[in-house]
């Protein structure tokens, strides 16, 4: 989807887009993902998602719409996707999606609330869930992560990290 991982925060990813729609439809696609049961566990995934010019260092982003987005992300509720206004703007009037205007936030260190909408899709819809094709073909990767996940409901956590150039399929 065009998409730019740009920073790792432990819990979270940082990710840019060259298209908003591009940005939502990943938001959409990560939630729909997260509600598949793995190991009979479900994903509880929250999205901030906000469109502007930010600053740039090499290959980081920063600045206020970087906040933003990541304070939409902290007020959004599990299963959520939160956007700004001017996401939402953006995307006025497209068939494709749909958005909730949740009014003004007051987002943590910003001085003036911010404009917010809550981005909705068909979650609880059974055919959303079978929109995308099965995961196939990693069938030793998921055994690992299985193992891993068992593990960590025994009381034996551990980190998994998975890395790879961009467009190899990590987030499926």
């Amino acid at each position: 989807l065009g998409a730019q991982e740009v920073r790792w925060l432990g819990d979270g990813l940082v990710t840019v887009f060259v298209s908003t729609a591009d940005g939502v439809r990943c938001a959409i696609d990560l939630q729909l993902a997260g509600r598949r049961r793995v190991a009979g566990e479900r994903l509880s995934i929250r999205v901030g998602l906000n469109v502007a010019e930010a600053l740039r260092e090499e290959t980081d982003y920063f600045g206020a719409p970087v906040a933003i987005a990541r304070r939409l992300c902290d007020r959004a509720q599990g299963g959520q996707i939160l956007c700004s206004g001017l996401v939402a703007g953006l995307l006025a009037g497209q068939q494709a999606f749909s958005f909730r205007d949740c009014g003004a936030l007051e987002l943590k260190g910003l001085a003036t609330p911010v404009a917010a909408s809550e981005v909705l899709y068909r979650h609880d819809e059974p055919a959303a869930l079978l929109a995308h094709p099965p995961f196939v073909g990693r069938a030793a990767e998921m055994a690992k992560l299985t193992h891993h996940l068992q593990e960590a409901r025994a009381g034996h956590g551990g980190l998994v990290l998975l890395a790879g150039e961009s467009g190899i399929g990590k987030t499926r």
